[in-house]
């Protein structure tokens, strides 16, 4: 499915033929609201930043973090996510040589303490990838249409005013939701092992 088969598609549902502008709208509002709730796959990125400073911007599109590893160690770690209140405990000394042991992310820009001049660090985040309307498809909308149609129709009937409608079409939004949810995490995961009750 693309963008202009998903556009005719919500019309469809909703049996109107005016709506062709203002569901543009509605699918822009589904992408920020499935890229608040949903972390799959397909939004996953990689990004190594130095650090010249106590804080750098996170990269365009960040929507959620994965890891952070120092790889200026010979084996590589993960670093621990703290609050950012908490980063003041871990500042000591600064500069060459000062290995990393925790981050903290503000908005959209990541901390790490204590922070060593010149440190590089690898992150794995999650992105929201680019609005629909410039790319026409993308890997999120390939795999999850159902997601992206109901989350635009439940944006068309609060425009419409249709309460009833609107709490269907969110309920079948977030049953897809969760069903994306459990099928990512046992993709990630696998099965959990079976144990013995003998």
């Amino acid at each position: 499915m693309n963008y202009a088969e998903l556009k005719v598609l919500i019309a469809d549902y909703l049996h109107r033929t005016d709506i062709d502008n203002i569901s543009e709208t509605w699918i822009e509002l589904a992408e920020a609201r499935i890229y608040r709730q949903l972390r799959s796959p397909e939004m996953v990125d990689f990004q190594d930043i130095t650090f010249n400073s106590d804080n750098e911007p996170l990269p365009t599109g960040y929507v959620g973090m994965r890891q952070v590893l120092f790889s200026g160690a010979r084996s590589p770690y993960a670093l621990q996510s703290v609050g950012l209140h908490a980063l003041p405990r871990f500042q000591g000394s600064t500069g060459t040589g000062v290995r990393p042991l925790v981050y903290a992310t503000e908005g959209l820009r990541i901390s790490i303490a204590p922070v060593g001049v010149g440190d590089v660090v690898s992150l794995t985040y999650y992105r929201a990838l680019p609005a629909l309307q410039s790319t026409q498809t993308n890997a999120m909308l390939d795999n999850y249409p159902q997601l992206f149609l109901y989350g635009a129709l439940v944006e068309g009937a609060v425009f419409t005013q249709d309460q009833q409608l609107g709490v269907a079409y969110l309920q079948l939004f977030d049953t897809e939701l969760a069903r994306i949810t459990v099928s990512n995490e046992w993709s990630r995961h696998g099965e959990a092992p079976t144990m013995s009750t003998l």
